[in-house]
């Protein structure tokens, strides 16, 4: 931004603008608040692995990993929504990638549920996540370790594989384009005058995959 004294920067992290996506108004007050399935989608983006960084305070006399904070976080939002079917999650999951990272929304889609998976396949990382949302966003409730693992297990069946199977569906898309061809190469005369570009339109299909898959 150029002001009177000069340029400044407004520093941010790379995901939050997924969590200022399409915010809701509060009734009465007119105040827009981040939508729950945004906020947990901007924090799953951000932590695709679990990474070794720790947080600059201790959280309930604690030093955890950020991942596992951040991570923590996702599985209290999705505990205190409380929906019997977070697939809508998945669906708007798309549309904001797509809004927002329009080059690369496949990609995205296709890692966000890394970080969550590793979280929940170490017991240690795990009750790092269950510490922090003790002592934070669901310090007011008795939720378990197990209650906590329960809820990421649902995020993950319901909205991250949803999500994951919208962005593969251009994958499947082209490869089915390849199988054609090389169905029609094989077959003699199969195919007429289209087999030829089947087998120009699967061929590029491949090709283009394997140069660059984020691109699909």
């Amino acid at each position: 931004m150029k002001l009177r004294e000069g340029y400044f920067g407004l520093p941010s992290f790379r995901f939050l603008a997924i969590a200022a996506f399409e915010p809701e108004t509060i009734p009465d007050l007119g105040l827009r608040r981040a939508r729950p399935e945004m906020m947990a989608l901007a924090n799953l983006l951000e932590h695709p692995a679990i990474g070794a960084a720790t947080m600059s305070s201790p959280i309930g006399g604690r030093t955890l990993k950020r991942a596992n904070k951040d991570l923590g976080r996702v599985l209290a939002v999705a505990t205190l929504a409380d929906l019997d079917d977070y697939r809508p999650w998945g669906d708007r999951w798309r549309t904001a990638l797509e809004s927002i990272f329009p080059d690369q929304w496949r990609e995205f889609a296709l890692r966000t549920g890394q970080g969550l998976r590793h979280l929940l396949e170490s017991e240690a990382d795990l009750e790092e996540a269950h510490h922090s949302c003790i002592n934070g966003l669901l310090s007011s409730q008795q939720t378990t370790l197990g209650a906590l693992r329960a809820a990421g297990e649902r995020l993950i069946g319901d909205a991250i594989e949803r999500l994951e199977w919208l962005g593969k569906q251009r994958i499947m898309h082209l490869l089915r384009l390849y199988a054609e061809a090389e169905a029609a190469e094989s077959r003699e005369g199969g195919g007429g005058g289209n087999r030829e570009a089947w087998l120009r339109s699967g061929r590029l299909a491949s090709d283009s995959i394997i140069a660059d898959p984020s691109r699909f």
